[in-house]
């Protein structure tokens, strides 16, 4: 139904194909891309994306920001000072997201809240805009103003 393009990290890469060669599903055929890592491609990527399905790192959320896309942020269950957490639950409120804690993750839930998306234009057109309240182009730069007034 869909075409998924998974990174899965350089451990889970050989165990992710095995597990989709299991239920049938040839990698690199059958809409079903695994890839070990995501570099200088993320931004293509990105670019022909429908929706995206993503832990919830700062880096991750500005990207999709970056992007607009609709997504699906799954927060890493016991990041650091649980910060992916508070990470995901802040797009949510401001509708910028769905959340899916993985503790709760199973494929019925996953596969339902994929098709809500992607069968409602009008959800997906308000996650993508709302998601873009957490892209600041200008970021480095006010960061960097700041340096400077704290040690001038």
């Amino acid at each position: 139904k869909y075409q998924v393009i998974h990174q899965t990290g350089k451990e889970n890469f050989e165990e992710s194909k095995a597990r989709a060669a299991y239920l049938g599903i040839k990698s690199g055929h059958e809409g079903y891309y695994p890839l070990a890592f995501i570099g200088e491609e993320l931004k293509d990527i990105l670019a022909v994306s429908d929706l995206v399905i993503s832990r919830a790192g700062a880096n991750s959320i500005a990207e999709i920001a970056a992007n607009g896309k609709p997504s699906i942020i799954i927060p890493i269950e016991h990041s650091n000072k649980d910060h992916q957490r508070m990470n995901a639950y802040a797009v949510a409120r401001e509708e910028g997201c769905l959340v899916l804690e993985e503790n709760n993750l199973g494929k019925n839930i996953l596969l339902t809240r994929i098709d809500e998306i992607m069968n409602n234009e009008n959800l997906k057109s308000k996650l993508s805009q709302n998601i873009k309240k957490f892209y600041h182009a200008d970021a480095a730069e006010r960061i960097a103003d700041g340096v400077i007034e704290l040690a001038e």
